[in-house]
């Protein structure tokens, strides 16, 4: 997918600098830049952010923001960022979604991670909550299984989208598959874990939904991964799953890997009946994960 690029002019903007000190940071070096055929100096979004996070630069809300968007909105959303207010982002993102507002949702999540919000809380205090209150709304019927599914997709849009800011740290050199097993079509979960890997710099392979444990034993075969990690929402066939994470989690131990499985539906006792070395409950905790994994490995 293209991206966006930036002018010099909007770059100052965006940085709060003039034009002649970004054309210095370009020539310098510290600002990466391409140029077009006439010469003309172009910029990535991604690598704005990056440098404005490296040099602890606060970025304008515009680039999220066009101009003729409701500047209270605005003020509001970036106090609730300073506040570490999510329960007011988190019904924020809620509301975009409901009303099919994805231009809103999508920029949501590109403000206050341009705001510096770590990943992961993003993930868990606003993506996540917001969801579980669209769950929640369709259990009660108080909306329908078509605004639902559409909530849901423009969540996920909002989430993929998200990944062309984020700054990924350099290549660790650990290997990452992330998926469903058959018959879990919700994904959100599973695309955020593997955006969360591939910004740490692990080299993260997405399956997706609906994806057999067959298929999950070919990949650990190929990439021979150091995590594999499995997102559930809802178990149909406790047997078909136990079964598959169990096949998986075989697999996964032959080639000296570890498999974490997560989700809303793993209660105490189906976490007795499936093989895993962990049973994550946030995002945040996938950190952690990693964290151990990388100190382990270079302990060897």
């Amino acid at each position: 997918m293209k991206q966006k690029l930036l002018t010099s002019s909007q770059v100052a903007e965006l940085i709060n600098v003039n034009v002649s000190t970004v054309k210095r940071w370009t020539d310098s070096g510290e600002i990466k830049c391409t140029h077009t055929l006439g010469k003309h100096r172009k910029y990535r979004i991604q690598d704005i952010i990056e440098f404005a996070t490296k040099n602890h630069i606060q970025i304008n809300p515009s680039l999220y923001y066009p101009e003729g968007e409701n500047n209270e909105e605005i003020r509001q959303i970036n106090f609730a960022v300073y506040s570490n207010d999510y329960q007011f982002l988190s019904n924020a993102f809620y509301n975009y979604i409901l009303s099919g507002n994805k231009s809103k949702a999508e920029n949501l999540l590109k403000l206050i991670y341009g705001h510096k919000v770590p990943l992961g809380t993003i993930c868990d205090s606003v993506i996540a909550s917001s969801l579980k209150h669209i769950g929640k709304d369709w259990y009660e019927n108080r909306i329908g299984i078509e605004t639902e599914h559409l909530a849901s997709n423009i969540a996920l849009h909002s989430i993929i989208k998200l990944q062309d800011v984020i700054i990924k740290k350099k290549p660790k050199g650990f290997v990452s598959l992330c998926g469903c097993l058959t018959d879990e079509f919700h994904n959100i979960g599973i695309t955020c874990v593997n955006n969360l890997l591939e910004s740490e710099g692990w080299e993260s392979y997405l399956l997706g939904s609906n994806t057999p444990a067959s298929s999950f034993i070919k990949m650990i075969e190929l990439y021979k991964p150091h995590l594999v990690c499995i997102s559930t929402s809802v178990i149909n066939d406790v047997k078909t799953f136990t079964e598959e994470v169990n096949a998986v989690y075989k697999f996964t131990k032959k080639h000296k890997g570890r498999l974490a499985v997560s989700g809303q539906s793993l209660t105490p006792e189906m976490r007795n009946q499936i093989r895993t070395d962990y049973t994550p409950d946030s995002t945040n905790r996938i950190l952690e994960i990693l964290g151990e994994i990388e100190f382990k490995t270079k302990l060897k």
